[in-house]
This record gives C-alpha cells, structure tokens and sequence, in this order.
C-alpha cells in the first residue's frame, strides 16, 4: 500500500524537479542579461572618457606610431575606472596599442570580432560577456568600440577590458541565494517524500531478496528432503490429518506392488489399504479381511507401537508409524524377513541344542561370566534330587551349593563345610577342572567342568555309581582276603597309614597286635582244607567282635592275623586287648557238627608320633612280630609285650643261625 502511493508520487515529484531546474536556468540568462546591460549603460561613458583624454584617436590608430605621450595619457585616462586594459586595432586587425606593453602587431580572434563589429554597423560599440566556463557570472567584460574616420569608415577597434568582478559578485550571491531558496523548496517537496521511497524500496528489496533467499532454502530443503527420503532403505509414506497421503517412496510402492496404483495423493490410507485387500498382498489377513482392515485402521489411529505384516510374496515388515505435530501420521516400513528368518532358525537350532542337551545321559549346566546359572536339562535335577527345587535361573553357583551343603547332599563335606566349599570355589577359578564326590543318596558323580571364550563356565554331571562300584570292588579285592574278608597285607599298610594320619597329637599311640593261632595245622590237616578255610573265616568275626571299634585288622599269613588301632599311652591297655582276643580265640568252637578248640599266640607293639625320627612303623610291625615269635616259644596262647631286648636276642638268634 505505502509502494504505491510512493510510486504514484513520481510523476509530482519529476515535474516538481524538472520546474525548479528550468527555473534556476531562467535566473542564470536574467543574470547574465542584467550584467550585459549594465556594461552596454556604461559604454558610452567609458568610451567618452577614453575620447576626451585621447582627442585624435582616429589619428592614433591610423597612424600605427603610438607615441609614450599618447600611452600615458591612455594610461592616465583608466585610473580610477573600472577599465584595467585598452588595446586598439588597425582596419586589418592588426594591435597597433595595448595599454599593458604596447603594440604586437599580431592577429587573432581579436581580429575577427572587429570584423564583427564592423559588419554589425553598430554606431558605438559592441559588448561580450566573458569569465569562466562553469555557469558562473560573468566577471569582466569585453567592449568593442569602433573608430570612424570623417566620412564615417571604419578605421580600426578600440577592446576595452571591463573588470565587473564587483557587480558579478554581488549578482551570485544574490543567484545564490535564490538557488538555494529553489533547492530547498524542491527538498521539502520532493526529497523528503523520495527519500521515504528510496528507504522503503530499499527495505521491500531486502525483503523481497530474504523472501527469495528463504523460497530458494525451501526448494532446496524440499529436494534435500525428498532425495533423502528416496535413498532410505526401508519405506517412508506421510499422510495428512485427514489420513489422506501426502508422499511416499519408491522403496514404499516397492513393498507394496499389487496397491501402488492407488498411492497417490491425495486417496485416503483405508482406500490403499482395501486396494491390497482386494489383491491378496497381505498373508495375514486372508479369511479375515475385514476384521484385519478394522485392526489395522485402528492401529494407525493409535500410531504407537510396532506392528508387523506378512506379505504375500513371504516378506515380513516391521511398521513403525507416529502422529506429526498437525494431526498426521508418519510411517516407516522395516524389511525385517531376513531377521525373522535369521531368529527362526536360532530358534531351531535352539530347540535342537536343548532336546539334545536334555537327551544327555549326563547332568548338563551353563553359568555366566557372573557364575549364574542360564540353563541345565533335566538329568541334571534328578541328579541333584535333595537341591533341585533351588535349581532357579540366575542363581548363583555359590548360592547353589550352599543350599545343598545345608541339605547335607555332600556327605564328604559333612562336618567340614566351610573348607570343602572353598576348595570347590577355588577350583572354580581354574579354566577346567574335575571333582569326584558321593552324593547323600549314595551315587557317585564324576563333574567335569570348561570356562567358555565369554567367561562363563559348561558342566557335565556324569552317574560313575556303577563304576566307582567296580572300582571299591576292584580295590576291595586287591586289600581284602576274599576268605575272612579282611584286610590283606596290602589292604593293612594302606589302612594303617590312614591311621597314623588321624592321630590326633604326639600323645596318641598305634598298638600292634600280632596274632598266631595255635594248632591249626594239625586240625586243617585232620578234616581238611574246606575245614580249615570255615575255620578261619570263623577267626576273623571273632577278631571283628573282640577288636576296638575301628581297628584294622588283616589276615596276613595263612593262620597270622594282625590288628592295629589308635590308643592312649598307657601299657596295660595293648596288652589287655590283647588277651581278650586271646581268650576269645580260645572258646571252644562249633563247626559242621564237629568241635574243635584252638588257641593263639599274641605279639605286641606300640608306636607314638614321637618316635617317628628312630622308630618306623615297619618297624613297630616287626617288634610285634618279634614279640609274637617269644609268645610261642613260652608255650603258647600267651601274650607278649616287646621290649627292646627282644630284638637283640632276635638278632642274636639269626646270627647262630647263619652259622
């Protein structure tokens, strides 16, 4: 609106312009006639007191002889007037006086204004006005003044330099007073309003170039937009608030080839979506159409969560879609079937890995890197049948076997809790390890443990019941005497380092007992060997009933026995026991209807952690030996204790006898 009432102004303001401009030239040529008519008023004075103080000038100027008189009384005429030169010019133009350094006698334009002068015919003189050339007033004028002889010929020209310096002043200040009256009349007519147009012009071309420069950000924001939109990978469709489509890319119509006919703007998204109804391009919905349309539209009313498609050609997409700030909907569709197919298979193999792991016939389990537990198979629970209701995901392994030290499921544990769980941890720390432990339902378990590459560690729990059975009964056989059950010779040293191992300070002693049975020969040999062998089976459970509890005792010899048990020190007790064994061996017998009494002979020794540095338990097993060998020689189903004179007297006999 102001644009056009300034530029309906223009034309009011040009002619405002063009009147003053006309105006100020008119007062230039005023001026310049003014000055011109004051010279022509004055040159008849001029000339009439250059006449009277030069009464022959014809002659002076004819005559071409200018004498000093006739220059001094030239000079002396100028003096006081406003003429500060006089030159003067014969017929043929010729300078025959100049007032300022005489005669040049040269020709020039001088000349030829003469002429034009002669030729105007004018009876007294000729006025020009002369100055600079800039349009400023005029501040000397020229008089051309022409000299007649008697008949009235022209006989040469009188110039006669004005100085109007004064009166030429005088008029431009007065011009110039005028010119700026004219400007700032044409200033407040028409500057100021021009001034406002050019400010508001110049504020519309700023506008106009942001307007621009925001239309060109805007196309290339749209371009921008839309390349980027066409370079997604997945699908991106925009729909307005009245759910009607705005755009979408090629990847969109890509999905979804048997609707893309109807993507255009503008159709409605249930429009679309009934298109692809219509074409069987969603493997979801067949059988079900409408119901699916309405969940569908319902969803994209909603506009949160994902939801997932199945198209016909066997893709799966992921939709995601979110309402704009204005009450439309955005979407993205997310070609998923690879990682769907990629999870299925993982699945498989999943299922796969857990039926086979539950197939084991082994106790399968998995912790962590944090030593919780992820998963186990079902061998595994019944294995563990007293902890198995604490078998949870994300238990701790530690937790675990706490559970089942209380439940007392570890019989070696038992009474030593804290250190078997420390060594269980400890073993933990290792990249494998192997543990053979009895359960409390007295199954052996064989656990054999690997850390995995990402920390956590694999279990198996293998049921070696049956074979650490065979392997008591492999080692049974190897330490026990298969006819009394005892222990052998063998059997004896193990279970007697056992012993000594469990005594419980240098106070605590082993007694020995070597024990011969007295006339076995002659009875084995009187009703047989079958006799004989129920004979000493029949020894070794009167041993077992007269022995301390916890003693070992061994059939070491065809009729030797050996006991040993742990004790105080106190003599009379090894002999003690030792003759109730005697006395027990000695009872009278019932075997096979016969009845047969035999008797034994006894040898003891002792032994004490004390004696460790002089004395061995080889040893000690000899001085019984030896006492038993002086129990025979006495006669018979007695007791002796060793005493160190024994084995020198032993000594003694072996060396006759060598001899």
């Amino acid at each position: 609106m102001h644009l056009t009432k300034v530029r309906s102004a223009i034309p009011w303001g040009l002619a405002v312009i063009a009147a003053a401009l006309v105006g100020m030239l008119w007062l230039q040529s005023a001026v310049r006639s003014i000055i011109t008519a004051q010279a022509e008023e004055s040159a008849a004075r001029w000339v009439a007191q250059i006449e009277h103080a030069v009464p022959d000038l014809p002659a002076l100027v004819d005559g071409a002889h200018v004498t000093d008189a006739q220059r001094a009384v030239v000079n002396a005429a100028m003096i006081g007037s406003q003429i500060f030169e006089v030159r003067f010019f014969d017929r043929a133009g010729r300078e025959v006086f100049d007032s300022k350094g005489g005669a040049s006698w040269q020709t020039g334009a001088v000349y030829d204004a003469a002429a034009d002068v002669a030729q105007s015919g004018l009876p007294s003189a000729s006025v020009e006005a002369g100055g600079p050339s800039n349009g400023t007033p005029t501040r000397y004028v020229e008089i051309y003044m022409p000299i007649f002889d008697g008949q009235g010929a022209v006989l040469g020209v009188a110039e006669l330099n004005v100085d109007n310096s004064a009166s030429a002043a005088a008029i431009g200040r007065e011009l110039g007073k005028v010119s700026a009256l004219i400007l700032l009349l044409t200033f407040m007519v028409i500057a100021v309003p021009v001034a406002g147009f050019m400010r508001q012009r110049a504020q519309l071309r700023v506008r106009e170039a942001e307007i621009r420069t925001l239309t060109d950000a805007a196309e290339d924001a749209r371009k921008t937009l839309e390349a980027s939109i066409e370079a997604l990978p997945h699908g991106f469709v925009l729909y307005d608030r009245n759910d009607r489509l705005v755009l979408c890319n090629a990847q969109y119509r890509h999905f979804y080839p048997e609707s893309a006919h109807a993507m255009r703007p503008g159709v409605s998204f249930e429009t679309i979506l009934r298109a692809g109804l219509a074409a069987g391009e969603y493997r979801d919905a067949v059988g079900r159409e409408e119901d699916w349309l309405a969940e569908r539209l319902i969803r994209h009313k909603e506009a949160r969560g994902p939801v997932y498609q199945h198209l016909a050609d066997g893709r799966r997409l992921q939709i995601i879609e979110r309402k704009t700030q204005d009450g439309g909907r955005v979407g993205l569709r997310i070609d998923i079937t690879d990682y769907i197919e990629s999870r299925e298979r993982a699945e498989r193999a999943e299922q796969r890995l857990v039926d086979a792991i539950d197939a084991l016939p082994a106790g399968f389990w998995l912790f962590d890197e944090q030593d919780r537990l992820v998963m186990f198979n079902e061998m595994y629970r019944k294995m563990y049948g007293t902890s198995s209701d604490l078998l949870e995901i994300g238990r701790t392994y530690e937790d675990i076997i706490r559970a089942g030290l209380a439940a007392g499921q570890y019989p070696d544990a038992a009474g030593r809790e804290d250190a078997w769980l420390d060594e269980v941890l400890q073993n933990r720390t290792n990249k494998s390890y192997e543990m053979v432990y009895q359960l409390d339902d007295g199954r052996w378990v064989h656990s054999l443990n690997e850390r995995t590459t990402d920390g956590g560690i694999v279990g198996f729990r293998i049921d070696i019941t049956e074979l650490k059975q065979n392997q008591l009964d492999l080692e049974k056989a190897a330490t026990t005497n298969s006819l009394t059950g005892l222990l052998n010779r063998r059997g004896a040293e193990i279970a007697m380092q056992r012993l000594v191992d469990g005594l419980p300070d240098d106070d605590a002693e082993v007694a020995f007992l070597h024990i011969d049975l007295d006339r076995f020969k002659p009875i084995n040999d009187a009703f047989g060997h079958k006799f004989g062998d129920m004979l000493l089976s029949h020894v070794g459970e009167c041993l077992r009933d007269a022995a301390p509890e916890g003693a070992v005792i061994a059939r070491v010899g065809g009729d030797e026995f050996l006991v040993a048990y742990g004790a105080h020190r106190t003599r009379e007790d090894p002999a003690q026991v030792a003759d109730s064994i005697r006395n027990a061996l000695v009872r009278p017998m019932h075997l096979q209807g016969q009845h047969v009494r035999i008797g034994a002979s006894v040898g003891v020794a002792t032994w004490s952690l004390g004696q460790g540095d002089s004395v061995s338990i080889e040893d000690a097993m000899q001085n019984a030996d030896i006492a038993l060998n002086v129990s025979k020689t006495r006669g018979r189903n007695t007791v002796t204790v060793f005493e160190p004179a024994m084995r020198e007297a032993s000594v003694l006999t072996a060396r006759i006898a060598d001899v």
